[in-house]
């Protein structure tokens, strides 16, 4: 510090080293011999500079990585919406276990429950047996054809929704790389 002059403070350039005379209150300069531009910091009683072309760097790759975690969080916050959506489509099995529907299992419930179901009500009106016997073999084909029905129908919003999920998430990757690749 230049103690001739209380106004004036000495300070060298980061970047070539020459002396560099500021007033106090200078928050910035251009070096008079390398034309950098600088930045005069403070820190207790000592000053020195710093090239704002390195601050500006710092400052890009730092927006740079803050975009890259706003897309990783997105990413993160996508696949939980994922997991939570699929969860609501499974379906559960006889054994407790949850499972993807599918149009092929559906469609086998419908046949199933018609045949069986079809089998039944023949049989029970065959034989003489009371009107609620055969009425038993309907209920159980109108119950597999909605089950069935159910099941189709939550394949195909599962696949809807697996597709949107899985385009989203190929986006946000590819944004992600982008912003690496910076």
């Amino acid at each position: 510090m230049d103690t001739n002059s209380p106004n004036l403070l000495s300070v060298n350039c980061n970047h070539c080293g020459a002396t560099l005379e500021v007033d106090e209150q200078t928050h910035f300069v251009t070096c008079n011999y390398c034309h950098s531009r600088l930045a005069i910091q403070r820190t207790g009683s000592a000053a020195f500079t710093q090239v704002l072309e390195k601050l500006e760097q710092q400052t890009g790759q730092i927006a740079g990585n803050l975009k890259i975690i706003e897309l990783q969080n997105e990413l993160n916050q996508l696949d939980r919406e994922w997991n939570m959506s699929r969860e609501k489509l499974l379906v559960s099995q006889n054994n407790g276990a949850r499972t993807e529907p599918s149009i092929a299992g559906g469609v086998i419930v419908i046949v199933l429950g018609v045949v069986f179901g079809g089998a039944w009500t023949i049989g029970a009106a065959s034989m003489g047996a009371p009107g609620f016997f055969p009425l038993f073999g309907l209920v159980f084909i109108a119950v597999a054809v909605i089950g069935g029905v159910n099941s189709i129908n939550k394949a195909g919003q599962l696949d809807n929704s697996r597709g949107d999920y899985e385009s989203r998430r190929q986006q946000l990757l590819s944004a992600i790389e982008s912003e690496k690749q910076r």
